[in-house]
Parts: structure tokens; C-alpha cells; sequence
């Protein structure tokens, strides 16, 4: 682990904005739709490595990749745990009382959970089933 006796490292939590053709990738495969693998990873390394730059060039201490391979967090927990099935999500109030911002927030390929995406719940006994990342 990185440490500094001199002063305050830094670092960020979350997601960092994915370029719009990855936004696209990834919720086209979350939706089941067919996306090619080479690609959709070609992609994922690219916006992994612009994060990389970006926080570099920023002065963060402890980089990380932004989630840039996730269409969003709370969404990945299924494809590593057991116990979790996808249930089909309802518009937020906010969707419906900011609707120009939820366009524009897909328009930059920016996570917003829609009704687009289904959103995951816990059904059964929670276990690792994939410890490898995606």
C-alpha cells in the first residue's frame, strides 16, 4: 500500500464517466444484446488507460479504473455473487422530474439506472460465484 508521512494521499471512490461508445457496449450487454468481446475489451483498456492518465495528470496518489468495464456498481454484484437475480427496475421520481437530465445523462453515456436496466436483488444465499473481475 502506498503511504506518505508528509502529507495526505489521495484517491477517489465510484465510477468515473465511461466514453459514449463504451456506455453503449456495456448496456447493450447488459441488456442480453450480442456485443462483440474483442471490442467491447479494446474498448474497456482504452477508457481504463485514459482513467489511468487522467488521474495521473490530476496529482490522485492512488489511481484506480473508474469501474470503466461495470455499467454500474450495484448492477456488477451479480455477475460475481450467487444469490442475486435481475428484476426489472422502475422509473425513479427522479426520471420523471428531471427528464431532461436523465436524457442527457444517457446521451453522454453516463450511468443513470432506467428502466432500461434491470436492477438486481438478493433471492437466495449469497456466495462467491465468480472471483475472477470482469
Amino acid at each position: 500500500m502506498k503511504r506518505s508521512s508528509d502529507r495526505i494521499l489521495t484517491t477517489h471512490t465510484g465510477s468515473l464517466p465511461r466514453p459514449s461508445s463504451l456506455a453503449q457496449q456495456l448496456r447493450a450487454r447488459e441488456r442480453g444484446e450480442s456485443v462483440e468481446v474483442t471490442a467491447l475489451n479494446s474498448l474497456v483498456k482504452e477508457s481504463v488507460e485514459q482513467a489511468f492518465s487522467k488521474q495521473c495528470a490530476a496529482g490522485v496518489d492512488v489511481i484506480n479504473d473508474g469501474e470503466q468495464s461495470k455499467v454500474a456498481y450495484a448492477i456488477y454484484i451479480k455477475d460475481r455473487l450467487s444469490g442475486f437475480e435481475d428484476k426489472p427496475s422502475v422509473p425513479s421520481t427522479f426520471e420523471y422530474d428531471f427528464p431532461e437530465y436523465s436524457e442527457r445523462m444517457a446521451r453522454e453515456g453516463r450511468t443513470i439506472v432506467s428502466s432500461d436496466i434491470s436492477l438486481p436483488a438478493c433471492v437466495g444465499s449469497v456466495a462467491y460465484a465468480e472471483r475472477v473481475p470482469l
